[in-house]
């Protein structure tokens, strides 16, 4: 709500008081450094970004990555931002898999959508 009102000091200084009792909080990470960038503190972004490490944080989910993946791609570090694609297409080719194992009793009933099935997760990958 600060940044929005022009206001990002307060909001960073807020982010930075929560860090200080959080500070492996994945998620503030990444606000903070969506806020930095929206107000035009792009080093400081950097920073932010910096601190969730140098590969793709496993505890985000699938929301979290997608907003990281589009940070890096407005902060200009395109081989984080394809690694974090990269693992959100891993993230979906897995949970297809999950999904066609756990509704393979009901179509195996069926051949054809069963086939269905199968030529629609060939085409996903």
């Amino acid at each position: 709500i600060y940044t929005a009102q022009g206001h990002f000091d307060q909001a960073a200084a807020l982010m930075n008081a929560y860090l200080q009792y959080r500070p492996h909080d994945l998620t503030v990470e990444l606000t903070f450094a969506q806020l930095a960038w929206q107000a035009g503190e792009k080093s400081l972004a950097m920073d932010h970004v910096q601190r969730l490490g140098a590969g793709v944080p496993s505890d985000m989910d699938d929301h979290d990555l997608q907003q990281l993946a589009a940070l890096h791609e407005a902060l200009e570090n395109e081989q984080s931002a394809i690694a974090v694609r990269l693992e959100l297409e891993r993230r979906r080719q897995q949970q297809t898999e999950q999904l066609t194992a756990a509704l393979a009793p009901y179509v195996a009933q069926d051949p054809a959508l069963m086939a269905r099935l199968e030529v629609e997760a060939a085409l996903s990958e």
